[in-house]
């Protein structure tokens, strides 16, 4: 099967590509005034960092600080991190998405040959 689809010119490539470099660079511009909290142990436990993941602040309450239970304070201290953490990746991923959408259709010349086999690169930016 053979494809009658033009290959696109080499200005609106490079013109895709500035653009999304614009908003890349854009995208990554994180507000340094914000915060992500993750909590855990039923609010026993808080950890809160910035943008980029960062610890920024730690609260524990002192129903958490048992000292015959440290095992479950480590595991509430990880898993609030892990949260906050998340929703900082998440909001970044969320600022990335829709840039794929600027690149233009280009084969992938790397699968191998076939029609079932051939996508079109930005395919692969989206998850």
């Amino acid at each position: 099967m053979t494809s009658n689809r033009q290959p696109p010119d080499l200005e609106s490539v490079l013109q895709g590509v500035q653009q999304l470099t614009r908003q890349m660079v854009e995208a990554r511009r994180m507000d340094p005034d914000v915060r992500f909290t993750g909590v855990a142990g039923g609010g026993l436990v808080k950890a809160t960092v910035n943008a980029k993941g960062t610890l920024e602040n730690l609260q524990i309450s002192p129903v958490a600080a048992d000292p015959g239970n440290v095992e479950a304070l480590e595991n509430n201290i990880l898993a609030a991190l892990r949260e906050a953490r998340d929703a900082a990746a998440a909001s970044l991923k969320a600022k990335f998405a829709g840039l794929a959408d600027l690149l233009p259709e280009i084969p992938d010349f790397t699968a191998s040959t076939g029609p079932t086999r051939v996508q079109p690169i930005k395919s692969r930016f989206r998850e």
